[in-house]
């Protein structure tokens, strides 16, 4: 998958995700999965956390310039681990910190492949969740 179509799809994930089409959103991220690489992953995580981090700044929930800390989220059963990953990378992409989005990159992807589906998946739905917020505060403004 080359880097227009990998974006193009990525879009689409997210998109469907923001409108609570989880099959549909997850159906389109595996096949991203899929066909992609370990570097081309790096890139779709990456994108993922830019649009939270956008999001957070249209939400108001990050000033750029600052240093920015999310609260993870609570242990509750087998997805923590991925909401965890999720969270840290859109707070590291959030704070610049390109050294912490790598690191936690490379332990995702050490992980059993289930838990590195996982982990992207959480990101995906963070991302859409936080579109959604953006989209309806910019709806009541």
């Amino acid at each position: 998958m080359d880097n227009i179509e990998r974006v193009i799809r990525v879009g689409e994930a997210v998109g469907a995700a923001m409108n609570h089409q989880a099959e549909r959103a997850i159906r389109i991220m595996e096949e991203v999965i899929a066909f992609n690489s370990t570097s081309g992953m790096y890139s779709v995580c990456l994108l993922l956390a830019e649009m939270g981090r956008q999001n957070l700044v249209l939400l108001g929930d990050l000033v750029p310039g600052q240093v920015w800390a999310m609260k993870e989220p609570q242990p509750h059963g087998p997805c923590h681990q991925a909401h965890v990953f999720s969270a840290r990378l859109i707070t590291a992409r959030a704070n610049d910190d390109d050294e912490q989005c790598k690191a936690l990159f490379d332990v995702l992807v050490s992980a059993e492949p289930r838990e590195f589906t996982a982990g992207v998946m959480s990101l995906l739905s963070d991302v859409g969740a936080l579109n959604r917020r953006a989209v309806e505060r910019y709806r009541s403004a």
